[in-house]
C-alpha cells in the first residue's frame, strides 16, 4: 500500500512545492471579496463624484478625511453637482515583489474606478506603462495649474511614437508630506476614463492650494 501518514517532512515539501497557489487563492479572494463590498454598498453617482487614488509604499487613507471635505466645500462652491470626494490607499512599492499592490491597482485601472491618481515613482511608472493617464497638454497649456511652478512627466506610445504629459511632479507640495505622503519623487495624474473631468480638475486645483508649500 502506498504511504499515506502525514509527516512534518512531508508537510514542508507539499508547502515548498504549493505555497505560491495558497498565496495567490488569498489575494484573489481578498481583492474578490473588496470588489463585492464596493459594488454592493450604497453607491453616490460615479459622476458625482471625485475618487483620487493614493499609492505608496504605505497610506492611512483616513488621514486624508479632512482634506477630502475641504476639497468638496470648495469644490461645492462653483459645482452643486459633486457631491463626494474620496481618497483611498494603494500600499505600492514594487511592481516586482509587491504581488497584492500590483493586483490592486491592476484591478482598479481594468474596472475604470478612480479619477486621479497620486503615485510615488514606482506606483507612476506602473500606471503610465499601462496608459492609464489621461493626456494633460490641452489642459496645461490653457492654463490649468498655471500658477504653480510644476515640472511635467511624459509618456512616450511605443506604437504610434506619440509623447505626451500625463502627470504633474508634486515635489513642491509639501503638504502632503505632513499628511504621510512622501511628495518627492511623487507625481500626480488624472484617469483616463474619469467619468466626470470638469469636477475632478477642479478637485485637483483645490487639493494643489491646500498642499502647496
Amino acid at each position: 500500500m502506498p504511504e499515506t501518514k502525514l509527516t512534518w517532512a512531508r508537510l514542508k515539501e507539499h508547502l515548498r512545492k504549493t505555497l505560491w497557489i495558497y498565496i495567490v487563492g488569498c489575494l484573489v479572494l481578498i481583492l474578490l471579496s473588496d470588489i463585492v463590498f464596493t459594488a454592493t454598498r450604497p453607491r453616490t453617482p460615479e459622476e458625482q463624484v471625485v475618487k483620487f487614488y493614493v499609492a505608496d509604499a504605505y497610506v492611512d487613507s483616513a488621514i486624508f478625511d479632512e482634506t477630502a471635505q475641504s476639497i468638496l466645500e470648495t469644490v461645492q462652491a462653483e459645482d452643486e453637482t459633486l457631491l463626494e470626494v474620496v481618497f483611498e490607499g494603494v500600499n505600492f512599492s514594487d511592481p516586482e515583489s509587491d504581488y497584492y499592490g500590483t493586483m490592486v491597482l491592476m484591478v482598479r485601472m481594468a474596472a475604470g474606478d478612480g479619477d486621479v491618481y497620486l503615485a510615488n515613482e514606482a506606483a507612476y511608472n506602473y500606471i503610465s506603462n499601462s496608459e492609464a493617464m489621461l493626456p494633460l497638454d490641452e489642459y496645461l497649456e490653457a492654463g490649468w495649474l498655471s500658477q504653480y511652478s510644476l515640472e511635467y512627466a511624459t509618456y512616450t506610445n511605443p506604437e504610434t511614437g506619440e509623447t505626451y504629459i500625463n502627470a504633474v511632479s508634486l515635489d513642491t507640495m509639501d503638504g502632503l508630506h505632513e499628511l504621510g505622503f512622501n511628495n518627492k519623487g511623487a507625481y500626480l495624474g488624472l484617469a483616463a476614463n474619469t467619468t466626470n473631468l470638469e469636477s475632478t480638475m477642479k478637485a485637483v486645483e483645490a487639493l494643489l492650494a491646500l498642499m502647496a508649500g
